[in-house]
């Protein structure tokens, strides 16, 4: 009976839900633009939990994911700002 139980790896599905975030915010850089692929893109990284995975590797790209997206939202706040307030 032993045999018959697997062994669940979490990392596996914490890297898949990272690349598929990765290509989702890829599709609305260089594609139309439409908000609904970073959107995306912020719900599988939130969902995929990468923060706590085992490998070290994972929680730094991780990390450094959630970094871009946000500095990314930061910038795109202050050009908006910029443009309709002191531009």
């Amino acid at each position: 009976m032993k045999e018959l139980v697997m062994e669940i790896n979490y990392d596996r599905s914490r890297l898949l839900y990272l690349v598929l975030s990765i290509v989702a915010a890829l599709l609305f850089m260089f594609g139309e633009g439409a908000f609904l692929f970073f959107l995306l893109s912020l719900v599988l990284l939130a969902k995929s939990k990468v923060e706590k995975a085992d490998n070290q590797w994972l929680r730094i790209s991780g990390v450094i994911t959630y970094l871009l997206y946000f500095s990314y939202i930061a910038y795109q706040v202050a050009a908006w700002f910029y443009e309709n307030f002191l531009g």
